[in-house]
């Protein structure tokens, strides 16, 4: 996959079916365009083109198709989606933020099912092409919850995937490739999808609001020379995902005279709800780096206070989290 270098942000939410993909989706635009006065493309995959049509067909029954060849014809309507006419990449390069329900994570969870991995890894490379959002959002619901929702909202009608035994695997498969692609370096967010509807979308709007829209964010050349100036901080982060189980948001610059004389970086990590920060201020004219971590008050805060200590170093070798050379 390619990053997106286009000047519009590319925002997806996934999930299982039922999850409320398209209802966040909505709810997001609909934010997005009243309180922050961005120009918003909604759209959603399969897509309205004639690829999208027979794939929808295949999905409702009325059209029976293999696997694999289904799984081809994703990736068709998927690229058509975006490069064709009045697609998502001239929406991109028009500045506007496009906000896809389902991109191909989903194909990565869904046509993934009961095959080995070389043709995983077609399916794969099927979209090498594709660019990567700048931020996705996955809403992780139980699989009885969507049951019950898909049971409200379509009665006895049901389409090709929405089968409990079915779905119960659809989600491993989006877990691990959620796993793979974050190792790749995609912003993928978990979020917790069984609250209420105007919670989850305020978990939403706060993760796209720190993600992308913080101008106190560092770019991403600035945050390369962040960890190539302090590994400490590389470090700490990548322990942090490890042993706290959280996921690394972005990097903040702190403004030069609160508490720190000068400056310094905050790092947001999150869980499914709740959000945590490594505190990392520069002192000592620059040559010594205090850090600390706040947030909720729970074990995983200690863990975090565990991890950053000890709280003030002003070289590698003081650090327990650095091996020693042997």
């Amino acid at each position: 996959m390619k990053k997106n270098s286009c000047p519009g942000k590319l925002t997806v939410l996934e999930g299982l079916d039922g999850a409320g993909t398209t209802t966040q989706s909505a709810e997001l635009a609909d934010w997005l365009r009243k309180y922050k006065g961005i120009k918003v493309w909604e759209t959603r995959e399969p897509s309205q083109g004639p690829a999208g049509a027979q794939i929808r067909s295949v999905l409702t029954g009325r059209l029976k198709m293999e696997q694999l060849t289904l799984a081809a014809l994703f990736a068709a309507d998927r690229l058509d989606h975006l490069y064709g006419k009045g697609g998502v990449i001239e929406h991109l390069n028009a500045g506007e933020w496009v906000i896809m329900d389902r991109y191909y994570l989903s194909s990565l969870a869904y046509q993934t099912l009961n095959v080995d991995d070389a043709i995983c890894r077609w399916i794969w490379d099927l979209h090498e092409s594709c660019i990567t959002p700048d931020i996705t959002l996955f809403l992780d619901v139980t699989v009885k919850t969507c049951m019950k929702r898909i049971n409200i909202n379509r009665g006895q009608h049901f389409e090709l995937f929405e089968k409990e035994d079915l779905l119960e695997m659809i989600r491993s498969q989006y877990l691990r490739a959620i796993h793979q692609l974050r190792q790749e370096g995609e912003n993928i967010q978990i979020l917790e999808g069984e609250r209420p509807v105007v919670s989850v979308a305020k978990e939403v709007r706060e993760r796209v609001k720190r993600l992308l829209l913080d101008e106190a964010r560092l770019s991403a050349e600035e945050e390369r020379t962040l960890w190539k100036e302090w590994p400490i901080l590389s470090t700490i982060r990548k322990t942090v995902e490890e042993k706290a189980n959280l996921t690394f948001l972005v990097v903040k610059k702190q403004i030069e005279g609160q508490q720190a004389i000068h400056g310094g970086y905050q790092l947001d990590f999150s869980g499914r709800e709740k959000i945590y920060h490594i505190m990392a201020y520069l002192a000592d004219n620059r040559t010594t780096m205090k850090i600390f971590a706040t947030g909720h008050k729970d074990s995983t805060l200690d863990i975090l206070k565990n991890i950053c200590e000890p709280k003030s170093v002003s070289s590698i070798e003081n650090l327990p989290l650095f091996p020693k050379e042997q």
